[in-house]
């Protein structure tokens, strides 16, 4: 879901970046981040002050 390209170089320089299956993830990751967001208002949760 993620690659990572290391190049050489000094310093090392690393970069990463979504796979195409990642890219796709995208929709499910925000489908259940809202599924949590709204699970924490039901509940009156309060994440901020932790």
């Amino acid at each position: 879901m993620i690659e990572r390209k290391l190049y050489k170089e000094k310093p090392p320089r690393v970069d990463y970046f979504l796979t195409p299956l990642g890219k796709r993830s995208i929709k499910v990751i925000d489908t259940v981040n809202k599924f949590g967001e709204h699970l924490i208002d039901m509940n009156g949760i309060n994440i901020r002050n932790r």
